[in-house]
């Protein structure tokens, strides 16, 4: 993931040159992906209590301590994370890879076992679907730099896909909840990592995350 980001760069509207591996940026990146998970519960799942996102912070500096970088950028808690994510969002700016985002055309096939000729069917629903929930769970501020609209009727829609989702959702056995890659890694923990499981069901990585690696 870390080396993913080597190659992306670019200059603000202001004139200031950024790249994707400056501490404050990469982290700013996994911010993101902690604020969708509580943003996919909210829509998707049972909405998490202020307890477990704290919990799920605490793992959450304990993943990102694995890219081996400066853990400078991190906030110490959930409390301090809130008021770092509130002034980041008041202070964003678009930039050349966020337009690219929005007018992406096509996306590349998930997995290969898929037919070409079905995803070049599919993939136009899918890149407009994904396009409309990523509009649709972003924070309002934001949303609004960005130019994107978002109405009652785009809101009642999302919460009632949700509602589907989270019904079909229930009718999964256990295992089918999770893509492939995560099922697998499940079933090597079982087999020859018991410690690891005992870490995954007794919260230990919340554990774990409080030994913080890295504060350069």
């Amino acid at each position: 993931m870390r080396d993913f980001h080597k190659g992306i760069k670019g200059t603000l509207r202001s004139g200031q040159p950024y790249h994707a591996l400056q501490p404050e940026v990469f982290y700013w990146t996994h911010a993101t992906f902690f604020e969708g998970i509580i943003a996919l519960q909210e829509y998707f799942s049972t909405p998490l209590s202020e307890q477990q996102c704290e919990q799920l912070y605490r793992e959450s500096i304990h993943w990102y301590a694995q890219y081996g970088v400066s853990m400078r950028p991190v906030p110490p808690d959930y409390a301090s994370f809130k008021v770092y994510w509130a002034d980041m969002l008041a202070t964003l700016q678009p930039t050349e890879i966020t337009q690219h985002a929005l007018t992406l055309g096509r996306t590349p096939k998930p997995f290969t076992w898929i037919p070409q000729p079905v995803w070049w069917l599919v993939d136009p629903l899918i890149t407009r679907g994904s396009l409309w929930l990523a509009r649709g769970t972003m924070p309002p501020v934001p949303r609004a730099q960005l130019g994107w609209t978002w109405s009652r009727s785009d809101e009642r829609r999302l919460r009632a896909f949700g509602w589907t989702v989270r019904q079909a959702f229930r009718l999964l056995p256990a295992e089918w909840r999770y893509l492939p890659r995560a099922r697998r890694g499940i079933h090597h923990a079982k087999r020859n990592k018991p410690s690891v499981m005992a870490l995954i069901t007794e919260g230990g990585f919340a554990q774990a995350a409080n030994r913080r690696p890295r504060a350069d």
